[in-house]
């Protein structure tokens, strides 16, 4: 009984299956996990930027220059 026991320790200690632990695991088949954020981060950066560019040129009380800045932001905090 004993070594039933430690047989079925070691396997729930060595199985990668969450049920048994209620942990949820995700093992990425890719790069794509860690590019997604810096895509994104630049994304917004260059958007911040086009709305600046936007502010010059539209007279609507500075909205796009608020969102360039949120979205500049953004962009920042994204591509740490």
């Amino acid at each position: 009984m004993h070594e039933a026991l430690m047989v079925m320790c070691g396997k729930i200690a060595s199985t990668d299956d969450a049920a048994l632990a209620s942990i949820p695991t995700f093992h990425p088949n890719g790069a794509l996990p860690m590019v997604t954020p810096a895509a994104v981060g630049a994304f917004l950066i260059l958007f911040g930027i086009a709305l600046l560019i936007v502010d010059l040129g539209v007279t609507n009380h500075g909205l796009p220059a608020a969102g360039g800045v949120v979205a500049l932001l953004a962009g920042g905090l994204a591509m740490l």
